[in-house]
């Protein structure tokens, strides 16, 4: 199979020798029968692929990019994306063969990245969580009569490492004070 840069350049010159003018023409039909015998391709080869709208749906907005990205990899710089009407809904420009690539490539990689984004997910829900933790503590918004129960179990090494984590963070946030603020 010749590279796309070759197909490329043959479909460049087939366009010419349909369409160019008088000794353009011929000399393009020239080139392109030389071309075409250098490289062992046959007409089929470089002709252009009638590309049809396609419909793809489930395309979330956290997954836009990579979509349109994943699109232009597989069709090249000249590729049609189009948003639809309906949520999730996009239009694209794709002949058969990179249809059935398509078809074949994005549930794969769809479902990694929506995995990562999943995993980061739970990752920043995490940090928020210490973050309001770290801010609790650091302005000791602790109930005044609460009562130490003394059935406390060890802590794992995770619950500690997560309190470690929380104590850093709350020597670096700003003091608030309730009080300075008003006399301000």
């Amino acid at each position: 199979m010749a590279s796309e840069k070759i197909i490329s350049l043959g479909r460049k010159l087939l366009a010419l020798a349909e369409r160019g003018v008088d000794g353009e023409k011929e000399n393009a039909q020239r080139v392109l029968k030389s071309y075409m015998e250098k490289y062992g391709l046959e007409l089929k080869d470089i002709e252009p692929k009638t590309r049809s709208r396609r419909i793809v749906t489930n395309v979330t907005l956290d997954i836009k990019q990579m979509f349109i990205n994943f699109v232009a990899s597989i069709v090249g710089k000249d590729y049609d994306v189009r948003k639809c009407k309906g949520k999730g809904y996009w239009a694209l420009e794709m002949n058969d063969d990179e249809w059935s690539q398509f078809e074949e490539q994005w549930p794969v990689y769809r479902k990694a990245l929506k995995a990562e984004l999943k995993k980061k997910q739970k990752e920043h829900e995490k940090m928020m969580k210490l973050v309001v933790n770290a801010f609790i503590s650091k302005h000791d918004m602790y109930s005044k009569d609460r009562e130490d129960s003394g059935d406390s179990k060890p802590l794992t090494p995770e619950e500690l490492e997560e309190i470690m984590q929380m104590l850093r963070m709350r020597e670096k946030m700003d003091d608030i004070s309730f009080y300075k603020k008003l006399t301000a």
